[in-house]
């Protein structure tokens, strides 16, 4: 069996570790931010069912323990936040129907997939 230069194996395991960062999943709590030319508007204790997005994807963000839809939101960019208590959150970016201006979710508890 031939062996493996180190070099190689650096290599190789340097790329496994950077993986890009296709989603994320939380078990916290989160809240909707919808952004427009003239407000942005909390909507507090709104929710994706499934507490789990990707990117590229759309998904219907609920008022909390309802099937009322707020608004659909297909997701572009994932931004992860240490929060200075310590906590995990991580702001969904997307775009939403009625508006040029990307809005977000903020979920609490936020880890990547």
């Amino acid at each position: 069996m031939k062996k493996l230069s180190i070099p190689f194996l650096l290599f190789i395991l340097s790329c496994s570790e950077n993986q890009p960062i296709e989603g994320a999943t939380w078990k916290g709590t989160s809240d909707f931010m919808f952004i427009t030319d003239k407000s942005m508007q909390m909507h507090y204790a709104s929710s994706i069912l499934s507490k789990e997005v990707y990117l590229n994807r759309t998904y219907s963000i609920l008022k909390d323990n309802s099937n009322e839809v707020i608004n659909s939101l297909t997701v572009v960019d994932i931004e992860f936040i240490d929060h200075t208590d310590g906590s995990k959150l991580c702001r969904i970016w997307g775009k939403v129907d009625n508006s040029k201006h990307l809005s977000y979710l903020l979920a609490r508890d936020c880890i990547p997939n």
